[in-house]
Formats: structure tokens, C-alpha cells, sequence
């Protein structure tokens, strides 16, 4: 059954990877600086911890299915920079002011899914 979730979140993941590639394909700009792709991932990794915890009640098992899964597609880059250099500009907009406009406790809910999600 882990082995199924896993598979599942993987292609969740590469789906993400797809959109990125497909809106660099239709002639976006590639740049180190993509906060809707970072979003993306951050909210996929967040749906699928909540699963996790609440419908497989936090099994170690599924937990490492879930590791695995995100280790699989999250190392896999699109475009010129790395999946690293995406979350490192995010968190630099995220702390500088003005870069995200986000009061002290949404700056740390996201360094603290960023972290999660490495």
C-alpha cells in the first residue's frame, strides 16, 4: 500500500514538474526566481503530510513513502537552475521585506515548509 501512495505523490510531483516545463516551453522567461513553481511544491508536500498524518495516522511507513516520493521528483531539474536555487530565492523573498509581504508568523510557517520539504 506505501509503495502505491508513493508512486502516486511521485507523479503529483513530476505533474508540478511538467507545468514548469510547459510554461518555459510556451516561452517564459527562465529564471532562478519562480515563486509559483516553489508554491506548487510547498502545497503538494503540505496535502500530502496532512494525508498522512490523518488517514494513515502518521505510520512511519507512509512517512517514508512520502520522503521517497518528494526525494524523486524534487531532485529532478527543469530549466537552467536547480530545484536548490528555487527554494534558496524563495527564502530570500521570503525574509527580505517587501519581497512576499508576509507578517512574522507566515514568514516562519513557510522557511518552516521549505525546511520540510529538504
Amino acid at each position: 500500500m506505501a509503495e502505491i501512495v508513493q508512486q502516486f505523490i511521485s507523479s503529483m510531483g513530476h505533474e508540478v514538474l511538467n507545468q514548469r516545463q510547459a510554461r518555459l516551453d510556451a516561452g517564459e522567461k527562465d529564471k532562478n526566481d519562480d515563486p509559483t513553481f516553489v508554491k506548487a511544491l510547498l502545497a503538494l508536500h503540505e496535502k500530502y503530510l496532512g494525508v498522512i498524518r490523518t488517514d494513515f495516522d502518521g505510520h512511519s511507513v507512509f512517512q517514508k513513502a512520502l520522503k521517497d516520493a518528494f526525494v524523486d521528483f524534487v531532485n529532478k531539474n527543469v530549466g537552467n537552475y536547480t530545484n536548490a536555487e528555487f527554494m534558496s530565492t524563495f527564502c530570500d523573498r521570503v525574509l527580505k521585506s517587501g519581497g512576499e509581504k508576509l507578517n512574522e508568523a507566515e514568514v516562519e510557517d513557510n522557511l518552516e515548509k521549505v525546511v520540510q520539504l529538504f
